[in-house]
């Protein structure tokens, strides 16, 4: 078999690496856009993408494809009352199949056989107990499974006598699958199988899954042939957390998850699947997690992560193989997902990783449990897979949260990869800033101060700036944006405005809260505490308000202090305030604070303990910090005028 890269494959390569630095074209399977790829993180509204994908990058190969099956993996069923509604059934490979086969995929392609998972394979990822743990599902009565159900329950599993036999198959085909390409004898694969695997951590089976497939099969491929740099992307609809675990800080696999995160409250739940889990020791930057906050996100966002962030730092890696733990859940009309992901969506994400590794692919079935859906997303797939172009996308425009969520992405993987750093970091914030303290000194007459302790001046150069006569104002308001500044001059209020990420230290989160900390403290003692102002207000936005927590802890701040309004960006997490224990101190913060916050952050989930902790929390349907701040600022006012002393409301 041929396995010598057709002509055009160098072409289309070329063509989808030109994106990069094409004036014109977004860097995306499609190629026509009307935003400039120079500011790549545009505002949605100009986040359009129309797919017109061209047949030369598609067509890599005419090589077949190769698939898995294996009836053994029907076996693995619920046997207890308590499982008899699960979602992961033997149904969802065998609809997989039979549509394949009605719509003469197969024919297609060549079977790869698959095979018993090698107890020294699956031990390259879990341990020896973890395996011995599976193997013991053979030999359990139904006492022992009823006596296991609570913890079966609360690791989201059922298991059955067959179950070790179906989880070596799955993880055995998804090796095979993956070998076959390694090997050159098909250009790529598609396994399908079951139980799923991106949830089975090194020590233990969760979410359906009992043995890492992805990451045994990653592991297999290191071992028993020539590859190293694998590329694993997981789209699965939940976050792949076993995966992550398997290669946190292993620089040779480079493991990308898009999933719904919401915080960390969507299954699984926890900060593992957040954006700021980058890997660890010779691993760091090698994770990439993009957590959307919310259900409902749909082709344009996946799409629009991918040319953003996927492909940039997939080109960079440079990858020999490419995985995909293709869990079908995040489709429209799952009932676990809750997406809008559609069949011709997975097929242009698919098309998109083709041209990378000489087009060696293989695809893992991970989630999905929707019979019908899963099914037509799979042969979506499989088309691709085999040379097929994928079906034309309408226009579409990515959502607010999509493209926060990717900016907010490319900004802590900037430090790790080229390919995000300069269209995503400095020069787009250096212009900004610049613009920033230009417009609020000429249209608004503030101006900037230095700053006497010399690292505090390096960090912030000319990102203080102050209203004129600060010093003789009744009442200041310490940070603004330009609406606040016209609120601000209406009602004759001293303005301290601050730029607290003026300089960011590329994800060193301890230095930037003790940088922002000694900033606050010092602003606080030399031009507030020394002004004639009876009353101030703060009022902070995204990170910052760690600060004014640091400074409510560390100055006798309550005597001026009147109101706090927190403005919260959607990944910005809303903290608990550690104030003490005195009651009294509580009681002062929650009878001065205002919370403003987009009505989709995840924090919401628990809104009465937000209750518990502010005064008046104002929800507005907005993601962007500058837009929640236009939206609230007649909220704004009304809070501050309410919590000025009554007799400077008189003046």
């Amino acid at each position: 078999m041929d396995d010598k890269p057709l002509a055009n494959e160098r072409e289309a390569l070329e063509g989808i690496e030109k994106f990069w630095n094409d004036s014109d074209i977004i860097p995306s399977t499609s190629v026509e856009a009307t935003v400039n790829p120079k500011n790549v993180f545009a505002q949605p509204a100009l986040n359009s993408v129309q797919a017109t994908l061209p047949s030369q990058a598609m067509t890599l190969s005419t090589q077949r494809a190769g698939y898995v099956f294996e009836d053994m993996m029907l076996l693995h069923k619920p046997i207890s009352s308590y499982d008899e509604d699960h979602p992961e059934i033997p149904d969802r490979i065998l609809r997989i199949y039979q549509t394949l086969n009605e719509e003469g995929l197969l024919k297609r392609m060549v079977h790869i056989s698959a095979r018993r998972a090698q107890r020294e394979e699956v031990c390259a990822v879990h341990s020896e107990d973890h395996w011995q743990g599976v193997q013991n599902f053979r030999t359990y009565t139904s006492t022992n499974f009823d006596e296991a159900q609570r913890q079966f329950a609360h690791e989201s599993l059922y298991a059955c006598n067959a179950t070790p036999d179906a989880a070596e198959y799955s993880c055995g085909g998804a090796v095979e699958a993956a070998l076959a390409v390694a090997r050159g004898e098909v250009r790529t694969s598609f396994a399908i199988i079951r139980p799923p695997g991106h949830h089975a951590e090194p020590e233990k089976a969760m979410g359906f899954c009992f043995f890492n497939n992805a990451a045994v099969a990653a592991r297999a491929i290191q071992a028993q042939t020539n590859i190293r740099r694998i590329l694993i992307v997981d789209w699965d609809v939940h976050h792949g957390n076993g995966t992550q675990r398997a290669f946190y800080d292993d620089p040779s696999v480079l493991f990308i998850s898009i999933h719904r995160h919401e915080g960390g409250t969507f299954y699984p739940t926890g900060p593992e699947g957040s954006m700021e889990s980058c890997g660890v020791g010779e691993g760091l930057g090698r994770n990439i997690n993009i957590p959307w906050p919310t259900g409902d996100m749909g082709d344009a966002d996946y799409l629009y992560a991918f040319t953003r962030i996927i492909l940039p730092v997939a080109y960079e890696f440079s990858p020999e193989l490419v995985i995909i733990s293709a869990g079908f859940d995040a489709a429209r009309g799952d009932p676990l997902g809750g997406c809008d992901v559609t069949p011709t969506g997975y097929a242009h994400m698919t098309q998109l990783l083709s041209p990378l590794a000489g087009g060696k692919m293989v695809v893992l079935l991970e989630g999905g449990y929707e019979l019908e859906t899963i099914a037509k997303c799979s042969a979506a797939v499989v088309k691709v897979l085999l040379g097929d172009p994928a079906p034309m996308l309408d226009t579409m425009v990515a959502s607010p949260e999509a493209s926060e969520t990717v900016y907010q992405v490319a900004l802590l993987q900037g430090r790790f990869w080229k390919s995000l750093h300069p269209a995503a970091l400095d020069p787009a914030q250096e212009v900004l800033k610049d613009h920033r303290r230009v417009d609020m000194q000429e249209r608004w007459k503030m101006h900037t101060i230095g700053l006497a302790t010399p690292s505090l001046e390096e960090y912030y150069h000319g990102q203080i700036l102050l209203s004129r006569g600060i010093y003789d104002f009744q009442t200041i308001v310490v940070d603004a944006s330009s609406r606040v500044v016209e609120l601000c001059n209406k009602n004759r209020w001293g303005l301290i405005d601050i730029n607290v990420v003026a300089k960011p230290q590329r994800g060193n989160s301890k230095a930037e809260a003790a940088t922002m900390k000694q900033l606050l403290a010092y602003i606080w003692d030399n031009y507030v505490e020394l002004s004639d102002a009876r009353s101030v207000i703060l009022l902070t936005q995204g990170a910052a308000i760690k600060g004014v927590q640091a400074l409510i802890s560390a100055r006798m701040v309550r005597k001026k202090i009147n109101a706090i309004i927190q403005v919260a960006p959607l990944h910005e997490a809303i903290p608990k305030f550690k104030l003490g224990t005195e009651d009294d101190i509580k009681a002062w913060f929650k009878a001065c604070s205002l919370l403003i916050a987009p009505d989709s952050h995840p924090a919401m989930k628990e809104r009465r303990v937000i209750d518990k902790r502010y005064q008046t929390v104002r929800l507005l349907p907005e993601v962007r910090v500058t837009k929640l701040l236009s939206l609230a600022i007649s909220t704004i006012e009304g809070f501050v005028r309410d919590h000025l002393p009554q007799q400077m409301e008189l003046d």
